[in-house]
């Protein structure tokens, strides 16, 4: 069977997602073909993987520390051409390829390419409308989120095959929608077994900071390396390519191996992408949760971790040392609270084997959620 995946190249969380689900696919149909097409930061992870075609797609606005649609838009100002060329390198890569179906996260071009040539096609993504509806109820309505939802909402309704959404909790099947569990890149349990040995070289258990390789990001990453100093008690791991020079600071610039440090640490710092925290919640780790402000998807991720109490979630309009101390101060002080409601929690974690299921076979899907 071959399989075409086109991944959307924002942030590193949909290239884990869509690597765990091929993962899956390998486990389930030794024989699989794959077939990568994407862009940007995606385009790094896979391109030595398996064979990847370079798309060009949206890019977001990474000024200050927020979400500008504005700005997005006229950093994109010639986004209809770029579409276009997608399109097109979609429509030559499906012609010579002849995939047997399209697993798309999350592209609207790949899925009028698949339309157009009749090819079966599953959507993978994890905006959940269900959630949405919940937010504006809660929240109230928000203008600043209408385009942004409807972005989402009309690409999956584009899609005239099975929308498999990821979610923290929901589950079940609403028309074409499908919710399956969150998808990591490992089995907890695997990975607690191979992270006995780092256990015993880690004298005090680590605060990591995982911030993604965004503008944004990097930023807020290196406001915790300058005042960690404050933390003397602590040891902070930061991922990112930044320099910071502390004695209780140690920077890895990439860790295959992120999910072991997540087995071994007292808490993590992020912000809101919903692969990194599926993958808190999996390993039932306390959290300190920045969501990008005026962004949906991470409204929407960090809205249902924080009604349920399963972290601390902090709203920064700008980045300012002096709070962003207060809010790891208050983290610090709550971190047994929050671990005591995770530890309650029940959440599977099985989403890429259940993908992998919906993608390979034609079984009724309650046989596979």
């Amino acid at each position: 069977m071959k399989l075409l995946f086109v991944v959307t190249g924002v942030g590193l969380g949909h290239s884990t997602r869509i690597d765990s689900i091929i993962s899956a696919v390998k486990e389930k149909e030794k024989d699989a073909e794959i077939g990568i097409a994407t862009f940007d930061t995606a385009y790094d992870y896979f391109k030595n993987k398996y064979p990847t075609t370079k798309i060009y797609g949206l890019r977001l606005n990474e000024g200050k520390f927020k979400f500008s649609l504005i700005k997005t838009i006229i950093k994109n100002w010639i986004f209809i051409l770029i579409w276009m060329r997608t399109f097109f390198i979609l429509l030559k890569l499906v012609i010579k390829y002849k995939p047997d179906r399209m697993v798309i996260d999350f592209e609207p071009m790949a899925v009028l390419v698949a339309r157009l040539m009749g090819i079966k096609h599953t959507m993978v993504f994890n905006f959940d409308r269900k959630l949405l509806h919940e937010y504006n109820h809660a929240k109230g309505f928000n203008p600043d989120y209408l385009l942004q939802s409807e972005y989402f909402i009309r690409t999956y309704e584009l899609a005239k095959g099975r929308k498999i959404v990821t979610s923290f909790f929901n589950r079940g099947i609403s028309g074409n929608y499908i919710y399956v569990e969150p998808i990591i890149r490992a089995n907890p349990e695997a990975i607690w077994r191979q992270g006995i040995l780092m256990r015993k070289a880690v004298h005090k258990k680590p605060l990591l900071v995982m911030m993604g390789g965004s503008k944004i990001g990097k930023d807020l990453a290196e406001a915790i390396g300058r005042i960690a100093k404050d933390f003397s008690n602590e040891n902070f791991i930061i991922f990112g390519d930044i320099a910071i020079k502390q004695k209780n600071v140690e920077v890895i610039k990439f860790a295959p191996n992120f999910l072991k440090y997540l087995s071994i640490c007292k808490g993590i710092i992020t912000l809101a992408g919903f692969s990194t925290l599926s993958e808190i919640l999996a390993f039932k780790k306390p959290a300190l949760i920045y969501p990008i402000p005026n962004y949906i998807e991470q409204a929407l991720n960090a809205f249902e971790i924080k009604r349920r109490k399963l972290a601390l979630v902090r709203e920064l309009k700008e980045i300012n040392d002096n709070d962003i101390k207060n809010d790891i101060k208050t983290f610090l002080d709550n971190k047994e609270k929050i671990q005591e409601r995770l530890n309650e929690m029940n959440v599977k974690s099985n989403g890429a084997e259940q993908a992998a299921e919906l993608i390979l076979r034609n079984k009724k899907v309650k046989e596979i959620i």
